[in-house]
């Protein structure tokens, strides 16, 4: 290869390099939001190595039991060890992992359009496209959102190497093929999506020169190859047990309206992004005339493509629309199952709008040799940067919780949740009368009862920490009562009843030992829901010591040496997850009159 010919090889990777960069410089110098610190203050400092991404420890600290995604857990553990808590290189770790899938996008949409004069040029466009989209922030400004880019730098590889096989490659690029949708399959889940577009590009992808049509035996390896790396991935999600058990869908009830309203958004947002919000409520969704006719129009589409493609023309738009509709089916199915606080996110489209990029890619390599050529490359040219100048705003939202949240209470001012999170936000920063005040606003809001109970629980809190319990009391019981799986009421309560507790023992032990097993009660219903949390088995320890003590001095022996024995192993269970809990005055006491208790 020339000098010449290398450089002419190089450059359009160089200038999605550069278009990456420049849309994402903001990136580096973001902190860590939203969800980020559990993930790394709650969650990673459970894994001790690489094998745990694969078989997680149990009761990791508020951990989903309904995914499975070991590379993506490994890219985080590599962020450890690379960079300790700090954000800045995360983020340049996002930025490397969409540069990658933006990079494997354009070597598919050359191998698809390698027949087309100006193929090349509309690969270098529609990939351009993708990497300055701004629907693509929310996945490379958040460290915790990185899943759909994982994924999608095994699945587009993948998918070439695929139709390189199918051209007359060996059999290396197909294993390598189907190593690349496992890997994606243990990214993200939504890579199931390559089932059926995998075979789909092979059928309906222009051949290369030459290249005969499959015949039954190659389809048959390649469904081996594809349900292999199925089974693989199924049985390693089997092998690391409870930790990926996976809820499915319940008992939720089916509604197919939310889906169309979703997949109306999808269809919309992909193509016209503004605007963009961090939390998209259900009445932002498009409404009954919007979604209709999106449907209707997307209907239109495939039915053109599919009539294109049995007349012998091209079938690549028709691919376009399955790549879209398979990556957005688990979105579509969630939002119709009512398995989210949101239907959708911004983050759901990172795969869907690869789509958008072929179709893009399409339209530009189709004017080749047209009067419209320089108008094409013009309209993509300015649709490129403007999408551009949008991902660099959009990045700089995405800088803290601050800017964040107060953004996403602009977008949806009727709803709890984007107070609520702009509230937590000032409280950790120590402006608890601001925090407090939208607490309270955030109550009158539109909320569900999850949410409620974050907002009452919160507000629990704030009393507990000014003294004033009995409001406190009020909020947390208010809490579980609008929704009982919070961890943060029941612990309060279960504090608030200690303290009761403690100040009527010496006029009324009865009614001293019963707050006691009240609170008992409350610690282990907030365990339920957060069983790695150290803090709250302290607690419960603790308060079952109490208890045993209260019952032998009332003279129930037996029953006060069961609790003391259950205390005992919480307390043992607590320290194998903190042990530097165990240097504390008070933990070393609890721990000796424990000992004391059930010697023998």
């Amino acid at each position: 290869m020339t000098k010449e010919s290398a450089v002419r090889r190089a450059w359009p990777g160089a200038v999605l390099v550069l278009l990456v960069m420049a849309a994402y410089a903001p990136a580096p110098w973001g902190e860590l939001v939203w969800d980020d610190r559990i993930l790394i203050d709650n969650q990673l400092p459970a894994f001790t190595g690489w094998r745990d991404a694969f078989w997680p420890p149990a009761n990791v600290d508020q951990w989903s039991d309904n995914y499975y995604r070991p590379i993506l857990t490994l890219s985080y553990l590599a962020d450890r060890a690379l960079f300790g808590r700090e954000p800045g290189g995360m983020h340049v770790v996002n930025v490397l992992f969409h540069l990658a899938a933006t990079l494997g996008l354009y070597a598919l949409l050359g191998l698809l359009l390698r027949q087309r004069a100006a193929g090349h040029w509309g690969a270098l466009a529609g990939a351009a496209l993708f990497a300055v989209h701004p629907i693509h922030t929310e996945t490379v400004s958040w460290i915790l959102g990185r899943s759909d880019a994982v994924a999608a730098l095994f699945l587009f590889p993948a998918t070439a190497l695929a139709l390189r096989w199918r051209d007359g490659a060996g059999v290396a690029s197909l294993i390598a093929a189907a190593v690349g949708f496992a890997l994606a399959l243990l990214s993200k889940e939504v890579a199931a999506a390559g089932l059926l577009l995998i075979p789909a590009t092979l059928w309906l992808a222009p051949r290369a020169a030459g290249a005969p049509l499959p015949d039954a035996g190659r389809w048959l390896r390649l469904a081996i190859a594809l349900l292999a790396a199925l089974a693989a991935v199924l049985a390693l999600r089997q092998s690391a047990g409870d930790a990926a058990a996976g809820s499915g869908f319940g008992t939720a009830d089916l509604d197919t309206w939310p889906a169309l309203q979703s997949l109306a958004w999808f269809s919309i947002k992909a193509i016209w992004p503004w605007p963009q919000s961090i939390f998209v409520p259900a009445e932002s969704l498009p409404g009954v005339a919007v979604t209709l006719t999106s449907v209707a129009l997307l209907l239109a589409v495939a039915v053109w493509g599919l009539r294109r493609w049995r007349a012998g023309g091209d079938a690549l738009p028709l691919l376009a629309l399955l790549w879209f509709g398979a990556t957005a089916a688990p979105t579509l199915a969630a939002a119709a199952f009512n398995l989210a606080a949101t239907p959708v996110a911004e983050r759901q489209l990172y795969l869907p709008s690869a789509a958008v990029s072929l179709l893009a890619a399409l339209a530009v390599a189709a004017t080749a040799g047209t009067g419209r050529w320089r108008l094409a490359c013009s309209a993509a040219v300015i649709v490129i940067l403007g999408y551009g100048a949008t991902t660099v705003a959009r990045g700089f939202a995405w800088q803290d919780n601050e800017r964040l949240w107060s953004d996403a209470v602009a977008q949806a001012p009727a709803h709890g949740l984007p107070a609520n999170e702009l509230a937590v936000v000032y409280a950790q920063r120590g402006d608890i009368e601001r925090a407090f005040a939208l607490w309270q606003r955030a109550r009158t809001l539109i909320n569900e009862p999850k949410e409620a109970g974050i907002v009452e629980a919160n507000l629990g809190n704030f009393y507990l920490r000014r003294g004033e319990e009995r409001q406190a009391f009020g909020h947390f019981d208010r809490a579980v009562q609008l929704f009982w799986a919070q961890p943060n009421a029941h612990q309060g309560l279960g504090r608030l009843l200690m303290r009761e507790s403690a100040r009527i023992a010496s006029a009324d032990g009865a009614r001293a030992a019963a707050a006691a097993d009240r609170a008992t009660l409350h610690y282990r219903a907030a365990l339920e829901f957060r069983p790695a949390a150290a803090t709250i088995r302290f607690e419960l320890a603790d308060a079952l010591a109490r208890l045993g003590q209260m019952e032998e001095q009332q003279g129930a022996g037996s029953t006060a040496a069961l609790h003391y024995a259950e205390a005992r192993a919480e307390l043992e269970r607590a320290l194998a997850s903190d042990p530097a809990a165990g240097e504390s005055s008070g933990i070393r006491s609890l721990r000796d009159f424990l000992a004391a208790r059930t010697r023998g």
